[in-house]
């Protein structure tokens, strides 16, 4: 509602400044100009008052031309009319208006996401204190940019630890918000990242809201879903909602990490959903291989007790993770295919350095082969162009490319 404001009030001042622009330039056509100012040569005079001077005489041999008088400008009125002002200073007032719609969306837009921040801290900071022992640092939720907020706990079985990242809309942020306008709207967001102990099984599986699949095909983050996983049907349960599909590396994965009391928790709470993704290829983590990651969509101001199922969703899956155990088929087999991208992987590398190292070489010898034909005579300098131009052409000649022109 603020950015449609601000873009409405700064449409009708553009509007009313180009019509008071036209309006001027109208009156300014259709004043009447002045004639200039006449000034009476001072060799002329008043027949009764004076007599002509005789031909020949020496008042008249005497006389001097005299130059007519300038004539005197009018001074310039101040521009005092508010229109005349704005059809004279219009961009300087856009910039001025635009800044203060900025500075004022600034200060509104900031004020919301605390007002979300703090809401959502006083109605789950006691829901993460039931579960961990240690929660936040010297406050419960600390402030990284204008729109993002983060939040730690430690000290709970099955997990190192969890990161909760408030993802805000970029309220304080005019541009962003007017770009929401014609595209669609940011969305606040809730990601929690839980760091797994080294003894989770090697799983890929992953919970994705229908709207976000194209991200799934274009981000790094969820490349082992395309590599790992694909998608499975819940042919387990009735209700599982359409609004979600599952990726899964097997199928009795999808049996194992979906009982029915976490399918009717998902079912009543689908739209909240974005994605919830189980891996253990260090996607979302430099140091910990094995990862949880839940992305929920927030609730208005007032309304976070919403997706308090999702929350407590989120820490049974810890401990369900933990205990889930691969039969030792489908163990060998996930090994095996581990095994295998990772030699993929391997070779890419070399493969990119020893490229990295003939682009170095390639490039040092051109640094060389530069710096001894600088030293050389402009004489040899000709010879040395010849040279290189016939052996373009043997190299065209062997390779088929040349050109035969009828």
């Amino acid at each position: 509602k603020m950015a449609r404001a601000m873009l409405f009030v700064l449409f009708c001042f553009f509007a009313f400044c180009s019509a008071t622009t036209e309006h001027d330039e109208f009156d300014a056509e259709d004043e009447v100009q002045q004639p200039k100012a006449f000034v009476k040569n001072s060799l002329d005079y008043d027949e009764d008052e004076f007599e002509a001077p005789k031909p020949g005489s020496a008042k008249s041999k005497g006389s001097a031309t005299v130059k007519p008088a300038a004539p005197q400008q009018t001074p310039t009125e101040p521009v005092t009319d508010v229109s005349s002002f704005l059809s004279v200073y219009w961009m300087e007032s856009a910039y001025i208006v635009f800044l203060l719609a900025y500075a004022v969306n600034f200060f509104i837009g900031q004020s919301r996401n605390e007002a979300v921040v703090k809401d959502w801290g006083v109605t789950y900071q006691k829901l993460f204190l039931d579960n961990f022992s240690k929660v936040g640092g010297e406050a419960f939720i600390t402030k990284h940019t204008q729109s993002v907020y983060k939040t730690s706990a430690s000290g709970r079985i099955n997990c190192i630890g969890v990161e909760t990242t408030l993802d805000l809309a970029r309220r304080n942020c005019l541009v962003a918000q007017l770009k929401g306008l014609v595209l669609s709207p940011e969305q606040d967001k809730i990601i929690l990242d839980v760091a797994m102990e080294s003894t989770m099984s090697s799983i890929v599986f992953a919970i994705v809201n229908r709207r976000n699949l194209q991200d799934i095909n274009m981000s790094e983050e969820t490349k082992d879903l395309i590599t790992l996983a694909k998608k499975r049907k819940v042919e387990h349960s009735k209700v599982f909602p359409e609004d979600l599909v599952v990726y899964s590396e097997s199928v009795e994965l999808v049996s194992q990490l979906l009982p029915e009391s976490f399918i009717q928790v998902l079912q009543q709470n689908a739209g909240w959903i974005e994605r919830i993704h189980f891996t253990d290829q260090s996607l979302y983590s430099s140091v910990f291989k094995k990862t949880l990651r839940f992305v929920f969509r927030l609730p208005n101001t007032g309304e976070m007790i919403k997706i308090e199922p999702l929350l407590d969703l989120a820490f049974a899956y810890i401990d369900l993770v933990a205990s889930v155990k691969l039969a030792p088929m489908a163990e060998k087999k996930a090994a095996k295919i581990r095994q295998e991208l990772a030699q993929k992987s391997k070779k890419k590398e070399s493969k990119d350095e020893l490229n990295e190292e003939r682009e170095r070489r390639a490039e040092e010898k051109r640094i060389k082969e530069k710096e001894a034909f600088d030293k050389l005579s402009p004489a040899l300098q000709q010879k040395e162009l010849a040279k290189r131009k016939k052996r373009e052409e043997k190299r065209r000649m062997k390779s088929g490319k040349v050109k035969v022109m009828f």
